[in-house]
């Protein structure tokens, strides 16, 4: 099972405030064996991590409140080894130009939207090895 690291699920946490995108990835993700919580936003991912911790956490950049690119920071005082997948399409300014800060402040891997399955399931396989 491609979600499964040494018998045991590997968890991740989905942050977006777009409840379709969040429902999408869900299922995909969990339909290959992985455990997935999500969160709409940023502050709610930090609660949800500090409960249970997660293996990968893929953000979205742009949300209302606070933003991915703060979330990372935050999530990288709380846990340095935690890996990101940061996701934009955009907002205010280009979404390359939101996954560039990400990169810089600590994710992992970029993903653009819009992207598909196979383009997500690549990313995490990517960032967990």
């Amino acid at each position: 099972m491609v979600g499964v690291v040494s018998r045991m699920p590997v968890k991740i946490l989905i942050v977006d405030d777009e409840k379709e995108i969040l429902a999408w990835m869900k299922i995909s993700l969990e339909n290959i064996g992985f455990h997935v919580r999500c969160s709409i936003d940023a502050k709610d991912a930090l609660k949800a991590y500090d409960e249970e911790k997660a293996d990968l956490i893929i953000t979205d950049m742009v949300m209302p409140g606070m933003s991915g690119l703060t979330l990372i920071m935050e999530l990288n005082k709380i846990d340095p080894e935690v890996k990101i997948i940061a996701i934009s399409g955009g907002g205010i300014i280009n979404g390359q130009r939101y996954l560039a800060l990400a990169k810089e402040i600590g994710a992992d891997l970029m993903l653009p939207k819009p992207f598909g399955e196979k383009e997500l399931h690549l990313a995490i396989k990517e960032v967990l090895g």
